[in-house]
């Protein structure tokens, strides 16, 4: 992998990356105005380098991973819903929540997923990405747990999709 490839893939590491950083970040300052700022930086650079990529695409970073126009183009329309989740949100967290940042850190590792599988070139990677999307998407649909119903309903997702992940990886 040379420095060409690693540029081709930053619009999927930087939403990874910035879910580390929240995370380290979270473990000394409980903010989530703190989480807020590095997801809109994050999203904001993200997007800026699909720009940088168009370029190099269409390329195959691994055999994993290949980046050209549509994967770019699946690419900024996540980038772009996932930036309006993140402003519309903000309000809701600073007043209902009182540790927000584990949304935000949960959003960009299921951001990260869904960005995997944009730029999927085989079923493997497209079943990484679901993987890493579905783990994320566990601890968003509980998130509110003062709710009985958002538990019931985490619970009924992890069992859906672990059978569901069986059957498609059988099938693989």
């Amino acid at each position: 992998m040379n420095s060409r490839d690693i540029i081709a893939i930053l619009p999927l590491i930087i939403p990874a990356y910035a879910g580390v950083v929240m995370m380290l970040v979270a473990a000394f300052v409980r903010s989530s105005l703190v989480a807020y700022w590095i997801a809109i930086a994050a999203l904001m650079a993200a997007f800026a380098s699909i720009f940088i990529c168009l370029p190099l695409a269409p390329r195959t970073v691994t055999p994993l991973i290949r980046i050209d126009q549509y994967s770019l183009m699946m690419c900024g329309a996540l980038l772009v819903v996932a930036a309006l989740v993140t402003l519309l949100s903000f309000d809701y967290m600073r007043a209902h929540e009182k540790r927000g940042e584990a949304f935000y850190i949960l959003m960009m590792f299921a951001l990260s997923g869904m960005l995997v599988i944009a730029a999927s070139a085989n079923f493997a990677a497209f079943f990484l990405g679901l993987e890493t999307l579905s783990v994320s998407l566990y601890g968003l649909i509980g998130y509110t747990r003062a709710s009985r119903f958002s538990l019931e309903a985490a619970i009924k997702y992890l069992i859906m999709a672990a059978i569901s992940s069986a059957f498609l990886l059988f099938g693989i």
